[in-house]
């Protein structure tokens, strides 16, 4: 299960991915969601990875990508 500030996460990314049509950065994850640093975002953007609910492409800056899993938590949450 994933807390709030997670789950609130994940929903910015995938607004924002569908708002821009490119992933957000960090330092924009961190001040959308008024984070105290970007390293405690980096922290969290890795749990969310570690638990398969986001992938990362190292290739661009621009690198998220929600996975299957992340979207279907979502859906289900929005119900």
């Amino acid at each position: 299960m994933i807390n709030n500030i997670k789950f609130e996460l994940l929903e910015t990314i995938l607004e924002f991915i569908n708002d821009n049509y490119f992933s957000p950065t960090t330092t924009e994850l961190t001040n959308i969601l008024d984070i105290e640093t970007e390293e405690k975002t980096s922290k969290l953007l890795k749990e969310l990875e570690d638990l398969g609910l986001i992938e990362k492409k190292h290739s661009k800056s621009r690198n998220l990508a929600l996975t299957y899993k992340g979207r279907k938590l979502l859906s289900n949450n929005m119900r």
